[in-house]
């Protein structure tokens, strides 16, 4: 799929930054990664995908805009851009689940998106792409959850509740959406991690988020990594405290490398996953 291509490589030039500003301290000297990172067993698909669900009734292509945030901790207005359902200005009684994309290229969703909702293969979804750098501001996350959630809930029509939002990202993004569905579990009910994880120094801020998580509030995480992914040490340090701390997740190794054409071709199961309306 060429649009997710693109966005692999917009996300692969700003990882080193996301390295960089991953747990918002001040530099310190890097900790040598392992050759390879011990990950858990993969399972072959993600587990929960609809088989199917209505065909939509309104024939029309979904439409994309740009809309603006206001992030007041920083005083900036932020761009992002919106993709909305087919027939969602005539269907005024209708209200959507939302599908977070935290990474650089998130209008490339918007397509495979579209196609899967023309085929009744997912429920019609708004798709937002915010997409923030991890250095900008006070947390990425932290604006996520702050600021960009209830603009979205205000000014378009959301099924505002953690069952109809999902959230997801590639590469520095899937850190970001990561921090985002723990910090925030009751406004987050899936969390799909592509190639990513969490930077080492992070877990004792996951754990104390995971351990002041009601058992009814646990997001559904779906974790995917390369087998030569140059980041698999940083999807690896999640997975290890996801085993430790007996939090449920299901997990998928892919062949090949953080480029990797396997990951490109699964793209739509993933966004089945993450676009079951639970």
């Amino acid at each position: 799929m060429t649009n997710l291509r693109r966005i692999i490589l917009n996300c692969t030039a700003l990882l080193l930054a996301w390295a960089a500003a991953a747990c918002g301290a001040t530099a310190q000297a890097a900790t040598p990664a392992p050759a390879k990172a011990t990950l858990p067993a993969a399972t072959s698909t993600p587990e929960n995908t609809p088989t199917s669900t209505p065909a939509p009734v309104c024939d029309q292509a979904g439409t994309t805009k740009l809309d603006r945030v206001y992030f007041p901790e920083t005083e900036d207005d932020h761009g992002f851009m919106v993709y909305l359902p087919p027939c969602y200005a005539e269907n005024r009684d209708s209200y959507y689940p939302v599908l977070y994309w935290t990474s650089a290229g998130g209008q490339g969703i918007f397509e495979p998106v579209d196609e899967l909702i023309h085929k009744g293969e997912v429920p019609a979804y708004i798709v937002i792409s915010a997409d923030i750098s991890p250095a900008k501001g006070y947390g990425a996350d932290a604006q996520i959850v702050d600021d960009v959630v209830p603009y979205i809930d205000s000014h378009y029509r959301t099924q505002a509740d953690r069952l109809h939002r999902s959230v997801t990202g590639f590469s520095h993004g899937a850190a970001i959406a990561a921090r985002v569905a723990f910090r925030a579990p009751d406004l987050f009910g899936r969390v799909a991690v592509l190639s990513g994880g969490i930077a080492d120094g992070e877990q004792e801020k996951f754990t104390a988020w995971i351990a002041a998580m009601p058992p009814e509030l646990r997001p559904a995480v779906l974790i995917d990594v390369s087998e030569q992914d140059g980041v698999s040490v940083l999807t690896y340090h999640l997975t290890a405290l996801l085993d430790q701390l007996k939090f449920p997740y299901t997990f998928i190794l892919d062949p090949g490398n953080h480029h990797t054409e396997y990951a490109d071709s699964h793209f739509n199961e993933y966004l089945k996953w993450l676009m079951l309306t639970q």
